[in-house]
């Protein structure tokens, strides 16, 4: 059986992943030929590791709330299954460079609610300005906006927050501007004033 303190791969010390699992022999000795197998470096097959890791990870997570095993050899062929998708997905090349970073998922749930109050006091506006009368209630305004965000994960992020919102609609998106439909001029200079740009969730922000 191979030995956790003594193993060095490349001439690097031992992955921390791979301690974690130490207890589980099926699926330690699964990661370490993995790992062996693929040359561990800060990059795999071409990739960040980082990336490798956050993906598989979730790929993890989703198996095992499906399957609900926890046999240590069942586990292990989860393992190794979601290892072989890595590869293939490498290989096909249907890996974004630009993936989900698993430790923005605070950050995010933190703008989950902030986006979830949006939500409500934008039902309750547009509510407001249907049963309101007065011509200057309703005002539609179509405009664009400069984007701050830096990844085009945050741009996206954005673009759907705006949509989400109740009385605005994101119409277009490139990499320098946002194409917004408003219901009213009030919510156009709310844009405007990037309360929600600046509430969406980047990498950087965690450093």
């Amino acid at each position: 059986m191979v030995n956790a303190e003594n193993l060095h791969i490349n001439n690097r010390p031992t992955v921390p992943a791979i301690t974690a699992w130490k207890d589980n022999s099926y699926s330690y000795q699964a990661i370490v030929i993995i790992l062996l197998a693929s040359g561990h470096d800060k990059k795999i097959m071409g990739h960040p590791l980082k990336h490798l890791i956050n993906l598989g990870v979730l790929l993890f997570a989703l198996w095992l709330g499906l399957s609900g095993q926890l046999d240590p050899l069942l586990l292990t062929l989860g393992l190794i299954s979601i290892c072989l998708i890595l590869y293939l997905s490498h290989r096909m090349d249907t890996i974004d460079q630009e993936i989900y970073p698993a430790r923005l998922t605070i950050l995010l749930i933190r703008f989950w609610l902030f986006l979830a109050r949006e939500i409500v006091v934008a039902n309750i506006d547009v509510i407001k300005r249907i049963f309101r009368p007065g011509k200057n209630n309703i005002s539609p305004q179509l405009f664009e906006l400069p984007l701050t965000q830096r990844t085009d994960l945050a741009r996206v992020i954005y673009a759907n927050a705006i949509t989400m919102t109740p009385g605005t609609v994101s119409v277009n998106l490139d990499s320098r501007t946002i194409t917004v439909h408003t219901l009213s001029i009030e919510a156009a200079d709310e844009l405007r004033g990037n309360r929600m740009a600046n509430a969406v969730p980047e990498e950087d922000q965690e450093k």
